[in-house]
Protein backbone atom coordinates (compact mmCIF):
# COMPACT_ATOMS: atom_id res chain seq x y z
CA UNK A 1 0.00 0.00 0.00
CA UNK A 2 2.84 2.37 0.86
CA UNK A 3 4.60 1.67 -2.42
CA UNK A 4 1.34 2.17 -4.35
CA UNK A 5 0.74 5.50 -2.61
CA UNK A 6 4.26 6.65 -3.35
CA UNK A 7 4.11 5.55 -6.97
CA UNK A 8 0.81 7.31 -7.62
CA UNK A 9 2.12 10.50 -6.05
CA UNK A 10 3.05 13.31 -8.42
CA UNK A 11 6.28 13.72 -6.45
CA UNK A 12 7.72 10.66 -8.16
CA UNK A 13 7.35 12.02 -11.66
CA UNK A 14 11.00 13.08 -11.66
CA UNK A 15 12.26 9.55 -11.01
CA UNK A 16 10.32 7.90 -13.84
CA UNK A 17 10.80 5.86 -16.00
CA UNK A 18 11.72 3.89 -12.89
CA UNK A 19 9.06 1.25 -12.43
CA UNK A 20 7.47 -0.14 -9.32
CA UNK A 21 9.48 -3.33 -9.81
CA UNK A 22 12.76 -1.38 -9.80
CA UNK A 23 11.74 0.40 -6.59
CA UNK A 24 10.75 -2.99 -5.15
CA UNK A 25 14.26 -4.20 -5.97
CA UNK A 26 15.73 -1.33 -3.99
CA UNK A 27 13.52 -1.91 -0.95
CA UNK A 28 14.17 -5.66 -1.06
CA UNK A 29 17.89 -5.00 -1.12
CA UNK A 30 17.46 -2.53 1.77
CA UNK A 31 15.64 -5.21 3.78
CA UNK A 32 18.48 -7.70 3.23
CA UNK A 33 21.03 -5.01 4.05
CA UNK A 34 19.30 -4.41 7.38
CA UNK A 35 19.54 -8.12 8.18
CA UNK A 36 23.19 -8.12 7.14
CA UNK A 37 24.00 -5.16 9.39
CA UNK A 38 22.34 -6.77 12.38
CA UNK A 39 24.05 -10.10 11.61
CA UNK A 40 27.54 -8.61 11.91
CA UNK A 41 26.74 -6.11 14.67
CA UNK A 42 25.08 -7.57 17.79
CA UNK A 43 24.08 -4.10 19.03
CA UNK A 44 22.38 -3.07 15.81
CA UNK A 45 19.14 -2.33 17.72
CA UNK A 46 20.85 0.93 18.72
CA UNK A 47 21.37 1.67 15.05
CA UNK A 48 17.76 0.77 14.28
CA UNK A 49 16.59 3.54 16.61
CA UNK A 50 18.82 5.99 14.75
CA UNK A 51 17.37 4.79 11.43
CA UNK A 52 13.86 5.44 12.74
CA UNK A 53 14.86 9.01 13.61
CA UNK A 54 16.38 9.52 10.15
CA UNK A 55 13.25 8.05 8.59
CA UNK A 56 10.99 10.42 10.50
CA UNK A 57 13.13 13.42 9.54
CA UNK A 58 13.19 12.37 5.89
CA UNK A 59 9.40 12.02 5.78
CA UNK A 60 9.01 15.49 7.35
CA UNK A 61 11.42 17.02 4.83
CA UNK A 62 9.64 15.33 1.92
CA UNK A 63 6.27 16.48 3.16
CA UNK A 64 7.49 20.04 3.46
CA UNK A 65 9.55 20.10 0.24
CA UNK A 66 7.77 17.90 -2.29
CA UNK A 67 10.12 18.72 -5.13
CA UNK A 68 12.81 16.45 -3.62
CA UNK A 69 10.98 13.29 -4.72
CA UNK A 70 14.09 11.12 -4.45
CA UNK A 71 13.75 11.41 -0.68
CA UNK A 72 10.63 9.26 -0.88
CA UNK A 73 12.75 6.36 -2.11
CA UNK A 74 15.34 7.08 0.57
CA UNK A 75 12.63 7.07 3.23
CA UNK A 76 11.08 3.81 2.03
CA UNK A 77 14.50 2.11 1.79
CA UNK A 78 15.33 3.33 5.30
CA UNK A 79 12.06 1.86 6.56
CA UNK A 80 12.76 -1.53 4.99
CA UNK A 81 16.34 -1.45 6.29
CA UNK A 82 14.98 -0.91 9.78
CA UNK A 83 12.47 -3.75 9.22
CA UNK A 84 15.34 -6.07 8.34
CA UNK A 85 17.20 -5.22 11.55
CA UNK A 86 13.98 -5.54 13.56
CA UNK A 87 13.24 -8.94 12.00
CA UNK A 88 16.66 -10.31 12.86
CA UNK A 89 16.34 -9.03 16.41
CA UNK A 90 12.92 -10.63 16.99
CA UNK A 91 13.34 -13.90 15.07
CA UNK A 92 14.12 -17.18 16.77
CA UNK A 93 17.71 -18.27 16.24
CA UNK A 94 18.78 -21.91 16.90
CA UNK A 95 21.96 -20.89 18.69
CA UNK A 96 24.50 -18.10 18.87
CA UNK A 97 26.35 -17.20 15.71
CA UNK A 98 29.79 -15.65 15.28
CA UNK A 99 30.18 -13.51 12.12
CA UNK A 100 33.02 -14.28 9.68
CA UNK A 101 33.98 -17.56 11.37
CA UNK A 102 33.40 -21.03 9.94
CA UNK A 103 32.64 -22.42 13.40
CA UNK A 104 29.84 -19.88 13.76
CA UNK A 105 27.89 -21.14 10.75
CA UNK A 106 24.77 -23.30 10.92
CA UNK A 107 25.88 -26.47 9.16
CA UNK A 108 23.60 -29.02 10.83
CA UNK A 109 19.96 -29.57 9.99
CA UNK A 110 17.08 -31.52 11.42
CA UNK A 111 14.20 -32.83 9.37
CA UNK A 112 10.79 -31.32 9.85
CA UNK A 113 8.73 -33.53 12.17
CA UNK A 114 5.41 -33.42 13.91
CA UNK A 115 3.09 -35.86 15.63
CA UNK A 116 -0.11 -34.94 13.80
CA UNK A 117 -1.51 -33.48 10.62
CA UNK A 118 0.21 -33.21 7.26
CA UNK A 119 3.70 -33.34 8.78
CA UNK A 120 2.96 -36.73 10.32
CA UNK A 121 1.62 -38.12 7.02
CA UNK A 122 4.68 -36.90 5.15
CA UNK A 123 7.00 -38.34 7.81
CA UNK A 124 5.25 -41.71 7.61
CA UNK A 125 5.51 -41.76 3.82
CA UNK A 126 9.19 -40.85 4.03
CA UNK A 127 9.82 -43.64 6.54
CA UNK A 128 7.96 -46.20 4.40
CA UNK A 129 9.92 -45.16 1.32
CA UNK A 130 13.23 -45.49 3.17
CA UNK A 131 12.29 -48.97 4.37
CA UNK A 132 11.24 -50.12 0.89
CA UNK A 133 14.55 -48.93 -0.58
CA UNK A 134 16.47 -50.70 2.20
CA UNK A 135 14.62 -53.93 1.43
CA UNK A 136 15.35 -53.70 -2.31
CA UNK A 137 19.02 -52.69 -2.51
CA UNK A 138 22.26 -53.50 -0.67
CA UNK A 139 23.07 -51.26 2.27
CA UNK A 140 25.59 -48.97 0.54
CA UNK A 141 23.35 -48.50 -2.50
CA UNK A 142 20.22 -48.00 -0.37
CA UNK A 143 21.91 -45.25 1.66
CA UNK A 144 23.01 -43.43 -1.51
CA UNK A 145 19.59 -43.76 -3.18
CA UNK A 146 17.87 -42.40 -0.07
CA UNK A 147 20.25 -39.44 -0.14
CA UNK A 148 19.53 -38.78 -3.82
CA UNK A 149 15.74 -39.03 -3.52
CA UNK A 150 15.13 -37.45 -0.11
CA UNK A 151 18.37 -35.73 0.90
CA UNK A 152 18.68 -38.08 3.90
CA UNK A 153 22.46 -38.10 4.04
CA UNK A 154 23.46 -41.11 6.15
CA UNK A 155 26.64 -41.89 4.28
CA UNK A 156 29.57 -42.94 6.40
CA UNK A 157 32.18 -40.27 7.10
CA UNK A 158 34.78 -41.72 4.66
CA UNK A 159 32.20 -42.01 1.87
CA UNK A 160 30.83 -38.56 2.65
CA UNK A 161 34.34 -37.07 2.44
CA UNK A 162 34.91 -38.99 -0.80
CA UNK A 163 31.81 -37.48 -2.41
CA UNK A 164 32.84 -34.04 -1.14
CA UNK A 165 36.30 -34.32 -2.72
CA UNK A 166 34.66 -35.34 -6.01
CA UNK A 167 32.30 -32.36 -5.97
CA UNK A 168 29.19 -34.55 -5.80
CA UNK A 169 27.63 -33.18 -2.62
CA UNK A 170 24.86 -31.47 -4.58
CA UNK A 171 23.73 -34.96 -5.57
CA UNK A 172 23.62 -36.60 -2.14
CA UNK A 173 22.34 -33.50 -0.29
CA UNK A 174 19.11 -31.58 -0.67
CA UNK A 175 19.78 -29.21 -3.56
CA UNK A 176 17.86 -26.85 -5.74
CA UNK A 177 18.98 -28.86 -8.77
CA UNK A 178 16.93 -31.89 -7.77
CA UNK A 179 13.92 -29.83 -6.74
CA UNK A 180 13.99 -28.04 -10.11
CA UNK A 181 14.18 -31.34 -11.98
CA UNK A 182 11.04 -32.64 -10.27
CA UNK A 183 9.10 -29.38 -10.37
CA UNK A 184 9.85 -28.77 -14.05
CA UNK A 185 8.07 -32.02 -14.96
CA UNK A 186 4.85 -31.36 -13.03
CA UNK A 187 3.26 -28.54 -15.08
CA UNK A 188 3.85 -30.19 -18.50
CA UNK A 189 2.47 -33.46 -17.12
CA UNK A 190 -0.69 -31.77 -15.81
CA UNK A 191 -1.19 -29.80 -19.01
CA UNK A 192 -0.77 -33.00 -20.98
CA UNK A 193 -3.64 -34.51 -18.97
CA UNK A 194 -5.96 -31.82 -20.35
CA UNK A 195 -6.13 -29.53 -17.32
CA UNK A 196 -6.17 -25.77 -17.75
CA UNK A 197 -3.12 -23.78 -16.76
CA UNK A 198 -4.93 -22.29 -13.76
CA UNK A 199 -5.97 -25.67 -12.34
CA UNK A 200 -2.56 -27.10 -13.19
CA UNK A 201 -0.93 -24.29 -11.23
CA UNK A 202 -3.12 -24.98 -8.16
CA UNK A 203 -2.21 -28.67 -8.19
CA UNK A 204 1.43 -27.76 -8.87
CA UNK A 205 1.45 -25.48 -5.81
CA UNK A 206 0.13 -28.28 -3.56
CA UNK A 207 2.56 -30.86 -4.94
CA UNK A 208 5.47 -28.44 -4.58
CA UNK A 209 4.56 -27.72 -0.96
CA UNK A 210 4.32 -31.41 -0.06
CA UNK A 211 7.56 -32.14 -1.93
CA UNK A 212 9.49 -29.53 0.07
CA UNK A 213 8.07 -30.97 3.31
CA UNK A 214 9.02 -34.46 2.15
CA UNK A 215 12.66 -33.72 1.43
CA UNK A 216 13.05 -31.24 4.31
CA UNK A 217 12.71 -27.47 4.44
CA UNK A 218 16.33 -26.74 3.59
CA UNK A 219 17.24 -23.32 2.25
CA UNK A 220 18.35 -24.63 -1.15
CA UNK A 221 15.15 -26.62 -1.65
CA UNK A 222 12.96 -23.74 -0.49
CA UNK A 223 14.81 -21.30 -2.77
CA UNK A 224 14.42 -23.49 -5.85
CA UNK A 225 10.78 -24.31 -5.09
CA UNK A 226 9.84 -20.68 -4.50
CA UNK A 227 11.62 -19.46 -7.63
CA UNK A 228 9.98 -22.02 -9.89
CA UNK A 229 6.61 -21.29 -8.25
CA UNK A 230 7.04 -17.58 -9.05
CA UNK A 231 8.13 -18.52 -12.57
CA UNK A 232 4.88 -20.43 -13.15
CA UNK A 233 2.80 -17.73 -11.44
CA UNK A 234 4.11 -14.86 -13.57
CA UNK A 235 2.18 -15.73 -16.80
CA UNK A 236 -1.07 -16.14 -14.84
CA UNK A 237 -0.86 -12.59 -13.46
CA UNK A 238 0.44 -11.08 -16.69
CA UNK A 239 3.98 -10.34 -15.53
CA UNK A 240 7.28 -10.94 -17.24
CA UNK A 241 9.90 -13.26 -15.80
CA UNK A 242 13.34 -11.99 -14.81
CA UNK A 243 15.56 -14.55 -13.11
CA UNK A 244 17.60 -12.03 -11.12
CA UNK A 245 14.43 -10.49 -9.70
CA UNK A 246 13.06 -13.94 -8.77
CA UNK A 247 16.33 -14.61 -6.95
CA UNK A 248 16.00 -11.38 -4.98
CA UNK A 249 12.36 -12.07 -4.09
CA UNK A 250 13.23 -15.59 -2.95
CA UNK A 251 16.03 -14.24 -0.73
CA UNK A 252 13.74 -11.62 0.84
CA UNK A 253 10.96 -14.13 1.55
CA UNK A 254 13.27 -16.77 3.03
CA UNK A 255 15.10 -14.24 5.17
CA UNK A 256 11.80 -12.80 6.37
CA UNK A 257 11.07 -16.20 7.93
CA UNK A 258 14.62 -17.06 9.02
CA UNK A 259 16.85 -13.96 8.84
CA UNK A 260 19.90 -15.80 10.15
CA UNK A 261 20.03 -17.67 6.81
CA UNK A 262 21.58 -14.67 5.06
CA UNK A 263 24.99 -14.84 6.72
CA UNK A 264 25.11 -18.06 8.71
CA UNK A 265 23.63 -20.84 6.58
CA UNK A 266 25.92 -22.80 4.26
CA UNK A 267 23.11 -24.29 2.18
CA UNK A 268 21.53 -20.86 1.63
CA UNK A 269 24.84 -19.29 0.58
CA UNK A 270 25.82 -22.09 -1.81
CA UNK A 271 22.36 -22.17 -3.36
CA UNK A 272 22.23 -18.45 -4.07
CA UNK A 273 25.86 -18.16 -5.10
CA UNK A 274 25.42 -21.06 -7.51
CA UNK A 275 22.31 -19.44 -8.98
CA UNK A 276 24.17 -16.14 -9.28
CA UNK A 277 26.89 -17.95 -11.21
CA UNK A 278 24.32 -19.44 -13.57
CA UNK A 279 22.76 -16.03 -14.25
CA UNK A 280 26.04 -14.22 -14.84
CA UNK A 281 28.64 -16.58 -16.30
CA UNK A 282 26.68 -19.24 -18.21
CA UNK A 283 26.08 -17.27 -21.43
CA UNK A 284 29.71 -16.10 -21.56
CA UNK A 285 30.93 -19.64 -20.96
CA UNK A 286 28.80 -20.92 -23.85
CA UNK A 287 30.45 -18.42 -26.20
CA UNK A 288 33.98 -19.36 -25.10
CA UNK A 289 33.61 -23.09 -25.65
CA UNK A 290 34.88 -24.49 -28.98
CA UNK A 291 32.34 -24.65 -31.80
CA UNK A 292 32.63 -28.42 -32.07
CA UNK A 293 31.10 -28.76 -28.56
CA UNK A 294 27.37 -29.03 -29.21
CA UNK A 295 24.34 -29.27 -26.93
CA UNK A 296 23.57 -30.74 -24.47
CA UNK A 297 27.28 -30.87 -23.59
CA UNK A 298 27.74 -27.19 -24.33
CA UNK A 299 24.95 -26.14 -21.97
CA UNK A 300 26.01 -28.59 -19.27
CA UNK A 301 29.61 -27.40 -19.35
CA UNK A 302 28.59 -23.72 -19.26
CA UNK A 303 26.20 -24.24 -16.34
CA UNK A 304 28.72 -26.33 -14.40
CA UNK A 305 31.56 -23.85 -14.92
CA UNK A 306 29.37 -20.90 -13.94
CA UNK A 307 28.15 -22.51 -10.72
CA UNK A 308 31.65 -23.75 -9.84
CA UNK A 309 33.30 -20.36 -10.27
CA UNK A 310 30.61 -18.63 -8.20
CA UNK A 311 30.86 -21.06 -5.27
CA UNK A 312 34.62 -21.73 -5.31
CA UNK A 313 35.74 -18.98 -2.87
CA UNK A 314 32.97 -19.82 -0.40
CA UNK A 315 33.59 -23.59 -0.43
CA UNK A 316 37.31 -22.98 -0.01
CA UNK A 317 36.58 -20.90 3.10
CA UNK A 318 33.95 -23.19 4.64
CA UNK A 319 35.34 -26.64 3.82
CA UNK A 320 39.06 -25.73 3.53
CA UNK A 321 39.07 -27.56 0.23
CA UNK A 322 39.49 -26.71 -3.44
CA UNK A 323 38.46 -29.30 -6.02
CA UNK A 324 38.28 -29.02 -9.78
CA UNK A 325 36.56 -32.39 -10.03
CA UNK A 326 33.21 -30.67 -9.56
CA UNK A 327 33.51 -29.44 -13.16
CA UNK A 328 33.74 -33.03 -14.41
CA UNK A 329 31.43 -34.73 -11.95
CA UNK A 330 28.90 -31.90 -12.25
CA UNK A 331 28.46 -32.55 -15.96
CA UNK A 332 28.28 -36.33 -15.64
CA UNK A 333 26.10 -36.10 -12.54
CA UNK A 334 23.65 -33.81 -14.33
CA UNK A 335 23.26 -36.52 -16.97
CA UNK A 336 22.91 -39.42 -14.54
CA UNK A 337 20.82 -37.91 -11.74
CA UNK A 338 17.59 -37.41 -13.74
CA UNK A 339 17.62 -41.06 -14.80
CA UNK A 340 18.55 -42.19 -11.30
CA UNK A 341 15.70 -40.21 -9.77
CA UNK A 342 13.20 -41.37 -12.39
CA UNK A 343 13.98 -45.09 -12.06
CA UNK A 344 14.44 -44.72 -8.29
CA UNK A 345 10.89 -43.41 -7.93
CA UNK A 346 9.68 -46.23 -10.18
CA UNK A 347 11.26 -48.72 -7.79
CA UNK A 348 9.49 -47.07 -4.85
CA UNK A 349 6.05 -46.54 -6.39
CA UNK A 350 5.92 -49.62 -8.65
CA UNK A 351 8.18 -52.30 -7.14
CA UNK A 352 6.71 -54.94 -9.48
CA UNK A 353 8.58 -53.49 -12.48
CA UNK A 354 11.38 -56.01 -13.05
CA UNK A 355 14.01 -53.96 -14.88
CA UNK A 356 14.01 -50.78 -12.74
CA UNK A 357 16.09 -52.07 -9.78
CA UNK A 358 18.83 -53.31 -12.11
CA UNK A 359 19.12 -49.94 -13.86
CA UNK A 360 19.17 -48.10 -10.53
CA UNK A 361 21.88 -50.42 -9.23
CA UNK A 362 24.12 -49.70 -12.25
CA UNK A 363 23.59 -45.94 -11.90
CA UNK A 364 24.43 -46.05 -8.18
CA UNK A 365 27.61 -47.99 -8.91
CA UNK A 366 28.54 -45.33 -11.48
CA UNK A 367 28.11 -42.67 -8.79
CA UNK A 368 30.46 -44.53 -6.44
CA UNK A 369 33.01 -44.94 -9.25
CA UNK A 370 32.88 -41.19 -10.01
CA UNK A 371 33.34 -40.32 -6.34
CA UNK A 372 36.53 -42.42 -6.19
CA UNK A 373 38.27 -40.69 -9.11
CA UNK A 374 40.10 -37.99 -7.07
CA UNK A 375 41.58 -40.59 -4.72
CA UNK A 376 42.56 -42.93 -7.55
CA UNK A 377 44.19 -40.23 -9.68
CA UNK A 378 45.63 -38.31 -6.72
CA UNK A 379 45.32 -34.89 -8.30
CA UNK A 380 42.71 -32.16 -8.67
CA UNK A 381 41.66 -31.85 -5.03
CA UNK A 382 43.57 -29.83 -2.45
CA UNK A 383 42.72 -30.35 1.21
CA UNK A 384 43.45 -28.26 4.32
CA UNK A 385 43.46 -25.01 2.37
CA UNK A 386 43.63 -22.07 4.75
CA UNK A 387 41.36 -19.35 3.33
CA UNK A 388 40.34 -16.40 5.51
CA UNK A 389 37.05 -14.59 5.11
CA UNK A 390 38.98 -11.57 3.79
CA UNK A 391 40.46 -13.75 1.05
CA UNK A 392 37.00 -15.09 0.28
CA UNK A 393 35.65 -11.54 0.03
CA UNK A 394 38.56 -10.53 -2.20
CA UNK A 395 37.75 -13.49 -4.44
CA UNK A 396 34.18 -12.31 -4.94
CA UNK A 397 35.31 -8.74 -5.54
CA UNK A 398 37.61 -10.09 -8.26
CA UNK A 399 34.76 -12.16 -9.74
CA UNK A 400 32.44 -9.15 -9.76
CA UNK A 401 35.14 -6.99 -11.35
CA UNK A 402 35.83 -9.63 -14.01
CA UNK A 403 32.13 -9.98 -14.70
CA UNK A 404 31.76 -6.23 -15.15
CA UNK A 405 34.56 -6.21 -17.72
CA UNK A 406 33.05 -9.17 -19.57
CA UNK A 407 29.58 -7.63 -19.48
CA UNK A 408 30.80 -4.27 -20.80
CA UNK A 409 32.68 -5.96 -23.65
CA UNK A 410 29.57 -7.95 -24.53
CA UNK A 411 27.45 -4.79 -24.58
CA UNK A 412 30.00 -2.93 -26.74
CA UNK A 413 30.18 -5.87 -29.13
CA UNK A 414 26.39 -5.88 -29.54
CA UNK A 415 26.31 -2.11 -30.08
CA UNK A 416 29.09 -2.22 -32.67
CA UNK A 417 27.33 -4.95 -34.64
Amino acid sequence: MLLRMLWQSEDLESVRPKTVSSIAGWVGSAFLFGIFVHSIWPYAHLLSSAVMVILALALIVVWRAKRFSWLWILAVCSAFCWMGMWRFETAFKPYGFVPFTVSGLAQTYTSTSAKSGLFFIVAQARSGMTQRISDTFPKDQAVLLNAVLTGDDRLSKPVHAQFQRAGLMHIVAVSGFKVTLIAACIIPLLLGCGLSRRYSFCIFTLVLFVMVLFIGTHASAARAAFMIWLYELAPLVGRGVRASRLLLVAAVVLCAFQPWLLLFDVSFALSFLGMWGLLTWTSWMREQLPKWVSDPWRSLLAVTFGATFATLPYTAWVFHQITIWSMVSGVLGALLVPWLMAFGWLCVLFPQIPFAPGIVSYLLQAMYVMSAWPDQIGWGCWMNVNVSWLSMLAGYVALAWAWRIVHMRTVLKKVST
